[in-house]
């Protein structure tokens, strides 16, 4: 299972970067190896963060699923979507990150595991046990501290 992460935060919460970044190390060690069915290979979560004075000229991108493959080009770059994937984006309350407190970590752990039902909603995704995979995902964050033991 492969699991890319990107972000796009306030400068109020750029301290969520290096948490972010935290995240992504860590999933690509943990999950290199786990498959959970047939029909989802690869998630691109897109976590977005932004005060009420930006977010009004992002406008919120619907899940989406694809089989196959997919090369684009977007804002001029090419890029390149791997089949059997789904993206989706997790949008964080400002007012509860805005503020860099101790429990940020605890309350992203909480947020991301929560997003996950986004799964269960797409019809295409037929062969995936999803409760493994939040399983995993939960013992990761306990294996980073980022939820207790």
């Amino acid at each position: 299972m492969e699991i890319i992460i990107t972000r796009e935060l306030s400068s109020e919460v750029l301290y969520l970067g290096d948490l972010i970044g935290e995240l992504e190390c860590a999933t690509k060690d943990f999950f290199s190896d786990k498959t959970y069915g047939n029909d989802l290979n690869c998630i691109y979560l897109s976590i977005f963060c932004m005060s009420d004075k930006y977010a009004i000229f992002f406008s919120k991108r619907l899940p989406k699923y694809q089989k196959l493959p997919k090369k684009f080009t977007q804002k001029g770059v090419e890029l390149f979507r791997e089949g059997i994937s789904l993206s989706f984006e997790l949008r964080l309350d400002f007012d509860v990150y805005q503020v860099k407190k101790g429990g940020a970590k605890l309350n992203l752990a909480k947020d991301i595991l929560k997003s996950f039902e986004v799964i269960n909603d797409v019809k295409a995704i037929k062969d995936f046990d999803n409760d493994s995979f939040k399983s995993d995902f939960f013992d990761l964050f306990k294996k980073i501290n980022w939820l207790e033991k």
